[in-house]
């Protein structure tokens, strides 16, 4: 058990966010977590919208470590920065703002259904829908750039949502319930969230990919019973983003 305060910053932008906000979540001692916009980086050096991360780090010292009275603790315990899509290398733009760990009445779940004409806010009739990407579709470099992303999506199943009415702000983590079957014993799947502006520009928000034979178990894959479907939950990397209005998911 752990007995000693915690600092623990971290961003969006890289895959063990979760971890972070579990650590937060887990532990009963004087704790702060901030996440940010920045890749992997020191925080005091990076560009986007960088906050005073050494003033932070210091108050929180002097506070724990000398006894000074800094304030710290009267401050909200998470921040995180609600980021805007970048779209094609644009500048990353946002905006910071602090919440008791997506606090209980903060935020709404939102159900969308994956269906024949795209994502749907009601249940469509059953289909069964098959495809099979290239191995290498979704991963690497590439797959990060627009070019990429529209390759990508060009070879996989997508589901596009209507333009949206309004402004919507995604935080936490999307889950992706669905059943699957494979026509072999072992399968891979990558499911990626993206905006799609206006004028057709993607911008990935959250992803996650699944060995499937690991669906119920990292630490014991088993294989696939060929044609037999599996229910199979997906949950996709934290993230926090404003989609403008106009948009598609």
């Amino acid at each position: 058990l752990m007995t000693w305060p915690v600092v623990s910053v971290g961003s969006c932008q890289d895959g063990v966010a979760g971890a972070r906000l579990r650590m937060r979540q887990s532990l009963r001692w004087p704790c702060e977590a901030i996440m940010g916009p920045w890749a992997n980086e020191y925080q005091q050096e990076a560009e986007a919208n960088a906050i005073e991360f050494d003033v932070e780090i210091l108050r929180w010292f002097d506070l724990h470590l000398k006894g000074q009275s800094t304030g710290v603790m009267q401050e909200p315990a998470f921040r995180y920065f609600m980021q805007d899509p970048q779209m094609n290398g644009a500048a990353i733009t946002g905006r910071w703002l602090s919440d008791m760990m997506w606090g209980a009445g903060a935020f709404a779940n939102q159900s969308l259904f994956l269906t024949s004409t795209g994502l749907a806010i009601s249940k469509g009739d059953e289909q069964e829908l098959t495809f099979s990407s290239p191995l290498a579709a979704g991963f690497g470099a590439a797959s990060a750039q627009a070019d990429g992303l529209a390759r990508d999506d060009s070879a996989a199943l997508t589901f596009d949502s209507p333009a949206l009415a309004a402004e919507l702000d995604i935080a936490r983590a999307p889950v992706l319930s669905f059943d699957v079957s494979a026509d072999a014993e072992v399968a891979q799947l990558h499911v990626r969230l993206s905006c799609i502006s206006p004028s057709g520009e993607i911008s990935p928000l959250s992803q996650r990919a699944m060995n499937l034979t690991q669906r119920v178990s990292r630490g014991s894959p088993s294989a696939l019973e060929p044609k037999r479907r599996y229910l199979v939950e997906v949950k996709l990397s934290d993230m926090a983003t404003r989609v403008p209005k106009g948009s598609k998911l």
